[in-house]
């Protein structure tokens, strides 16, 4: 399966039992409906909500039965084949590998890559240019750097939301 785009990508969050998908087909409260219930329906499923408002349904699984990347994969089957209202005629673009381009999907594979280091490393740096407060200027404004360093790779992986 080709790589998605962050834009075009129908998968919110995925953890291992808990799935979540927002797309614009699912405004529909009639498609959302049908859908939520053909997933209910599914080997392994507990549960799945959706909400038309917000195109969005969420899928609870039991793991253990059933592979996390194989619900993916069947959810994503499920509503690829709806193009978003003005996304063309296929929402999966499958990129052309360049040399030094990250595998899987270029820019967005590489800040989806980095955005949880990143987190973890504007915790860290937040909590050590404060410390370095008291001990000295330039190891403040080092670590104040470094924040804003990985605060940009987050806020680059999450520029499409940015200002809904």
């Amino acid at each position: 399966m080709g790589a998605l785009t962050m834009a075009s990508s129908p998968l919110v969050s995925s953890l291992p039992g808990r799935l979540r998908v927002r797309h614009p087909i699912l405004r529909s409260a009639r498609r959302n409906a049908a859908l939520a219930a053909e997933l209910e329906g599914w080997e392994g499923v507990t549960a799945a909500t959706g909400t038309a408002a917000t195109g969005g349904i969420l899928l609870l699984y039991d793991s253990g039965r059933v592979a996390p990347k194989e619900v993916e994969a069947r959810v994503l089957a499920l509503l690829v084949p709806h193009p978003a209202p003005g996304a063309g005629p296929d929402p999966v673009r499958r990129s052309i590998q360049h040399p030094g381009q990250h595998p899987g999907g270029g820019v967005s594979s590489v800040l989806r890559t980095l955005n949880r280091p990143a987190k973890v490393l504007m915790i860290a740096s937040m909590a050590g240019s404060l410390a370095a407060l008291s001990i000295s200027k330039k190891a403040h404004a080092a670590l104040g750097v470094l924040h804003l360093a990985v605060l940009l790779i987050h806020l680059a992986h999450h520029r499409s939301r940015l200002l809904r």
